[in-house]
């Protein structure tokens, strides 16, 4: 049966080769920047310490089932996130993208504020929860993001506002690894009270003063780029010869206001279900939350494996070392969305990157028994009986993890070529907000599954001793062949246009 097919105002294909850039709304991108930022610092942060803390309020005595209470606190974050995401964004389609971002930023400040001071289990889930359901603006960011885009920036604009994440990535683990536990840390600073009976508070406030700050940036500086608010604020004040996003002024059409983005006829949305039968907008929809699944399950895992004692297959390291992991990490992320991807996007297809980003998952999850192997022939016990590693081993182990991030990384482009994809493939400029929206619920729904399903793979490998406690690995090069078996897929599905 016939599909329809994308929107010629949205398919770069179609728009002229040699158009000058649009000038990019600086403002407005960096408002959306700083926006992204706030869910992946509130969403890692809890990453170097979250076994810790588990540790700490006593729900469990056993190392060896930390791993399901932690993956729980990980991933209700998500679970709750799905749930908001095609609610935040259809409100946005109502409101206006401005409003949406503004309390969202708000939202998730003041969750991540109370999972600080949580005191038992049940409240650490409630508070990481309200955080999580105010995160669910991710859609609303990249329509936004489109609104203020077109064809011939759009190599700049999405790659710049990719970097956020990666950014957060790095704060994240920093602000967790680092601040927590300040009052041991830093006695002479901040032995108060407070840190003492709380002593993951501090993180999640650093983490709550950057969702402040997003929402002080969003009230002052974005502009609002719903085309429906933008047209009738223009028709009460705007003078003729204003210029919109994504309009270019001619010397033959020095007066135009014709804009991509803004129809003066807007369409209506198409519904979930007609989004759905859009084959590339379906296949987006899966590879979409599959890039989601593997991502943040090895996040996920990486920091249990991290955390996990050298004889139960892990590295053994302190909060503050994965915090450091965790940064390097979100830092490799940085400079490949700086300095490579728009690189790389001038040279080759969107489509073909897409494929290739997620073929490198399987070898990231299969050299991490290689890791722990290093640790255990350079580990020696000292005199008070603890296992130390030796200096050459030391060095030779961060060298793997070096490279085991770099792979990681890399698979992580697939971020940013998803956004690119979503905004080439979406039907009409009105539904935008509802394809972004379709496609994080499905990141958002296995986003929530993956910190549970990878930490419990993890665990029962290692208390049961399966294969030497190294199962895991075999399930998740599997894992990860079927999510790479996602994005061939959108690739066929694409050609068939």
């Amino acid at each position: 049966m016939p599909y329809p097919r994308p929107n010629p105002d949205t398919v770069e294909e179609r728009k002229p080769l040699l158009s000058p850039a649009t000038p990019i709304p600086w403002a407005s991108l960096v408002a959306l920047c700083v926006a992204r930022l706030v869910d992946p610092i509130s969403f890692t942060q809890v990453f170097p310490y979250a076994n810790e803390f588990m540790l700490h309020l006593k729900v469990t005595e056993d190392p060896h089932h930390v791993g399901y209470y932690s993956g729980a606190v990980e991933s209700i974050y998500a679970l709750t996130q799905l749930f908001s995401i095609y609610y935040w964004a259809k409100i946005s389609d109502r409101r206006g993208r401005r409003p949406v971002i503004i309390l969202c930023s708000l939202g998730m400040a003041l969750g991540t504020l109370f999972f600080g001071l949580s005191e038992r289990l049940a409240v650490a889930l409630i508070s990481r929860g309200i955080a999580g359901f105010f995160s669910g603006h991710p859609a609303v960011l990249l329509s936004a993001l489109g609104e203020i885009s077109d064809s011939t920036n759009v190599a700049h604009t999405f790659p710049i506002y990719g970097f956020a994440w990666p950014t957060g990535v790095i704060l994240g683990p920093l602000f967790g690894g680092t601040l927590s536990n300040p009052a041991t840390k830093f006695p002479n600073l901040l032995d108060f009270k407070l840190f003492r009976d709380f002593p993951f508070f501090l993180p999640c406030l650093a983490t709550a003063a950057v969702g402040i700050l997003s929402a002080i940036v969003g009230y002052f500086f974005f502009e609002e780029s719903l085309p429906a608010k933008r047209r009738r604020v223009r028709e009460k004040s705007t003078p003729s010869h204003a210029t919109a996003y994504g309009t270019i002024a001619t010397p033959s059409s020095p007066t135009s206001t014709t804009s991509s983005i803004d129809p003066p006829h807007p369409r209506k949305p198409l519904t979930l279900r007609q989004l759905l039968r859009i084959r590339p907008v379906f296949r987006l929809f899966l590879s979409g939350g599959a890039i989601s699944f593997i991502a943040t399950g090895f996040d996920a895992l990486f920091s249990l494996f991290c955390f996990s004692p050298i004889e139960k297959g892990g590295l053994g390291f302190p909060a503050h070392s994965i915090g450091i992991a965790l940064a390097i990490a979100g830092g490799l992320s940085a400079a490949i969305q700086a300095a490579i991807l728009p690189a790389l996007l001038r040279r080759f297809d969107a489509r073909d990157m897409y494929k290739v980003c997620m073929a490198v998952w399987a070898p990231a999850f299969a050299a991490l028994p290689v890791l722990n192997l290093i640790a255990r022939e350079g580990s020696v016990k000292t005199m008070d009986g603890t296992v130390e590693l030796t200096e050459d081993a030391m060095a030779l182990l961060w060298i793997g993890i070096a490279i085991v991030l770099v792979i990681s990384r890399t698979g992580c482009m697939c971020y940013s070529l998803n956004m690119i994809l979503v905004k080439q493939f979406a039907p009409n400029p009105e539904s935008l907000a509802g394809t972004n929206g379709l496609v994080q619920l499905s990141m958002s729904f296995f986003r929530a599954c993956a910190p549970a399903v990878f930490s419990g793979c993890f665990a029962i490998s290692v208390k049961n001793n399966l294969v030497d406690g190294y199962a895991y690995v075999f399930v998740l090069v599997a894992v990860s062949y079927l999510c790479y078996a996602s994005t061939r897929g959108v690739e066929h599905e694409q050609e068939a246009q």
